[in-house]
């Protein structure tokens, strides 16, 4: 759902694959960095937020120029919960006997993708403790990624009223109303986040996303800085901020973030592809064609052949 007058469109992906597309060279569509988040869970009476997860969203334009690019998701894959690093080994045949541990592992379920499995352990985890707001916010992640916007605004609005501090249920249900195209309430809902946990990188580059929504791009970078002071190893914000800059015109700023991004992750065909977009606005052919063949060539590796293609055309573009 585009917002009304901005020309931008922020969808949230939750599938590990997704890498948003840009569509013309000034007509970017930045991906949107806000995430969902998921605290730690240790009992009722004392819900602690800790450790943080994704769920991703992309961004786009509604109208196009020139050349086309792709949008960086800045790492290896989307709606990822980082609640530990979780495997196939983390599941064990014992069964759950309290509310806590039927949490840990629908969050180990929800990380491996098996998210009606991981909502069946959470429903558990509720029926045990019915004021464990942890157990809404964690099943409301899982909803968010089966695209189930409405179930999941539900949980995270009871794990608001459960615990009203709990700075990542707001974080997530912004990332819901940004997805449903409600940006004055995803703001505010990043707001309150930021106002709980002020060392939320996730909250403050999910409203520099919501602004730049807006085509508040000033306020959207200085988010982004913000999000990248508080993360500074996460490539997608850098790859984010690039876009912000090359929305605002300022395509040697956006290179040197592409470049940064690139570094953090040298996998990421978007980044090679805007910083291929950037020098060719620059007139730099060589490197733009240097930059657009690899990220065509990442695509392929992805199995992404539409965009592959894209990358591919604007090199012809460029001859």
């Amino acid at each position: 759902m585009a917002y009304k007058n901005s020309g931008i469109k922020i969808r949230w992906s939750v599938a590990d694959s997704d890498e948003p597309f840009i569509e013309s060279d000034r007509n970017l569509k930045p991906y949107s960095g806000a995430r969902g988040v998921l605290g730690s869970c240790s009992s009722s009476s004392s819900p602690n937020s800790a450790s943080s997860g994704s769920t991703q969203a992309t961004s786009q334009t509604t109208s196009s120029q020139a050349s086309n690019g792709q949008a960086s998701n800045g790492q290896a894959s989307n709606g990822q919960i980082s609640n530990g690093q979780a495997s196939s080994s983390g599941l064990t045949n014992q069964e759950p006997t309290d509310a806590v541990t039927f949490v840990q592992r629908g969050t180990t379920r929800a990380t491996l993708g098996q998210y009606q499995a991981a909502i069946d352990d959470f429903n558990q985890a509720i029926k045990l403790d019915p004021k464990l707001a942890q157990a809404y916010n964690a099943r409301g992640l899982a909803y968010a990624r089966m695209k189930n916007g409405a179930q999941a605004t539900q949980d995270f609005d009871q794990a608001i009223k459960l615990d009203p501090k709990l700075a990542e249920a707001y974080t997530n249900r912004g990332s819901v109303h940004a997805e449903q195209g409600d940006v004055q309430s995803a703001i505010a809902d990043y707001n309150q986040a930021i106002q709980l946990d002020p060392n939320s990188a996730d909250a403050y580059a999910g409203r520099g996303l919501a602004k730049a929504a807006l085509r508040d791009f000033k306020q959207a970078i200085a988010d982004h800085d913000q999000a990248i002071r508080l993360k500074p190893d996460d490539a997608k914000n850098y790859s984010n901020r690039g876009l912000l800059y090359a929305l605002s015109g300022n395509d040697k700023k956006a290179i040197a973030d592409y470049t940064e991004a690139i570094r953090l992750d040298s996998n990421s065909a978007n980044a090679y592809n805007n910083r291929g977009l950037a020098y060719a606005r620059l007139k730099n052919k060589k490197q733009a064609t240097e930059d657009l063949n690899k990220a065509a060539a990442l695509y392929k590796s992805k199995g992404d052949t539409a965009n592959q293609k894209s990358a591919l055309d604007t090199v012809k573009k460029l001859q």
